[in-house]
């Protein structure tokens, strides 16, 4: 196939003389020829195939054709601060002969093939992918009574998943294929209810307990490297990912029942809370983390986070207080109720604007959805109040929009925990079924309906295609509860 350049769909570019890999065996080419292929969906495993002879192949794999279109030079990425991250996954060169396996591993669905040295006829044949993840294709289960569009949705949040999986929960097989904690919170909801794979949920737990920093924190990421190595920590520590490690214990033990190695755990998991208040919580009892500490809670480059923090500390706190409710730990019982309360309190007389009826942050008294989205997470303010902040924060048309699908998939379960089941459905069809209309068959690490080129690297090419975070409408959809709520809702729809 062929690609060509087009304003009018999504990322600007689309295939020609279009053939997909299972509909022509085999393939001549000569020295500076030029293939590109399409597997039909995005992919992880190891390009394959076989030659008539000797040859020397460039390999460029993509997950969208705008990275084989756009140049790499005209939307370099950037990290900040100087820090311009290279383009580490692509392209490879390699000599072929006969029977050939590129022996690293690639995430694509596309991939551009380009003849540098060979024969004066090349012919390649048997092209395929090898694909790899810790759960068989025989996992992937059709939904059961929604329509197509939200069938469609599940599957494919089932196919970013499964990608996903592999030795660790990766946030995205395409970059850096890190295990990052705020992506395992999420990837293991739906994992839950869809693969259970809980032997590698519970590797990834003893990754970062055994990977903690010399002050206590546990890094945000770890790098799971090659075998016979030790997994490297990153360097970056985020306070909300750090304190939410107690909410992905709870978790796990909730699915497996393995209390022993929560309790092993636990304590961990209370450092991070204990490490970000004793250090940051001030005499008020609200968090002033510093700006040159990197709080996540969303891709927003304009959002305050510090309320978000607060919330999140709460979060995090209630989750510390279910496991020593559990574990019968009488103190910590006590101490985490203190905490909890004396926190909540504090929220509700120095972040809550009751003129607004919403919560602010930060000296500029930002409104943000991410505030109110953590708030009501936290259980600072219940269902019928939260439902009145959420209908507040959309009609303020300043507020601090969602920037990725990590905080959406909050603002779903924030719609569901209000009672809002008609705005939950909406989003998640609108959300996610939007990436599906633009052509996604795994979703993305992010996504704005009205900017195809937003990207937190300054680059769409570096975005990640199939990303951790985005599988988690499985997790609504087939949620015992929730799943229920949401089939009513679309019911009601198709009746009107």
């Amino acid at each position: 196939m062929t690609l060509s350049g087009d304003e009018r769909v999504w990322l600007g570019w689309k295939a020609i003389n279009k053939v997909q890999t299972g509909e022509v065996s085999t393939f001549r080419m000569q020295k500076g020829d030029t293939l590109i292929l399409d597997f039909g969906f995005n992919i992880v495993g190891y390009l394959q195939g076989v030659s008539n002879g000797k040859a020397k192949l460039q390999i460029e794999p993509a997950e969208v054709l705008a990275e084989l279109g756009d140049s790499w030079e005209k939307f370099p990425a950037d990290f900040g601060n100087g820090n311009k991250p290279g383009r580490s996954w692509s392209p490879k060169v390699l000599n072929i002969q006969n029977n050939w396996r590129f022996g690293e591993r690639m995430t694509f669905r596309y991939v551009r093939l380009i003849v540098l040295e060979g024969a004066s006829e090349i012919v390649l044949s048997e092209l395929s992918c090898d694909e790899v993840s810790a759960v068989p294709f025989s996992k992937i289960k059709p939904l059961e009574g929604f329509g197509p569009k939200m069938k469609q949705i599940d599957l494919v949040a089932q196919y970013t998943l499964r990608n996903c999986i592999q030795e660790v929960f990766e946030d995205g097989p395409k970059r850096d294929q890190r295990l990052w904690l705020g992506d395992l919170k999420l990837e293991a909801l739906p994992d839950g209810l869809l693969f259970k794979s809980d032997s590698v949920i519970k590797r990834c737990i003893l990754l970062f307990a055994g990977t903690q920093r010399d002050d206590g924190f546990i890094a945000s990421c770890v790098f799971n490297t090659s075998k016979g190595q030790n997994p490297e920590i990153g360097d970056e520590m985020i306070p909300d990912y750090a304190m939410l490690f107690g909410s992905v214990l709870l978790n796990y033990a909730t699915n497996t029942n393995d209390w022993d190695l929560v309790k092993t755990i636990y304590p961990l998991a209370c450092r991070q809370v204990d490490n970000v208040c004793s250090m940051w919580l001030n005499a008020d009892n609200y968090l002033q983390i510093p700006d040159n500490i990197w709080m996540f809670i969303d891709w927003s480059k304009n959002l305050d986070r510090q309320t978000a923090e607060q919330a999140t500390a709460i979060y995090s706190i209630k989750s510390l207080l279910e496991i020593a409710r559990k574990l019968e730990l009488k103190e910590d019982i006590e101490k985490w109720e203190n905490l909890g309360k004396k926190m909540e309190a504090s929220a509700m007389k120095h972040l809550y604007d009751s003129e607004k009826g919403l919560f602010i942050s930060g000296k500029q008294r930002q409104v943000s959805y991410a505030s109110q989205i953590w708030m009501i997470l936290a259980g600072v303010v219940d269902a019928n109040a939260g439902a009145e902040i959420l209908k507040r924060v959309k009609a303020d048309i300043a507020s601090v929009q969602p920037g990725c699908p990590y905080l959406v998939h909050h603002l779903v379960q924030a719609y569901l925990l209000c009672n809002m089941d008609k705005e939950a459905y909406q989003l998640i069809d609108n959300y996610w079924g939007g990436m599906i209309d633009k052509g996604a068959d795994t979703f993305w690490e992010i996504y704005d309906p009205g900017d195809a080129y937003k990207s937190p690297y300054d680059s769409h090419l570096f975005n990640s295609y199939c990303h951790a975070w985005s599988c988690t409408p499985g997790w609504f959809l087939r949620h015992p509860e929730y799943g229920k709520r949401l089939l009513e809702i679309e019911r009601t729809n198709n009746q009107q």
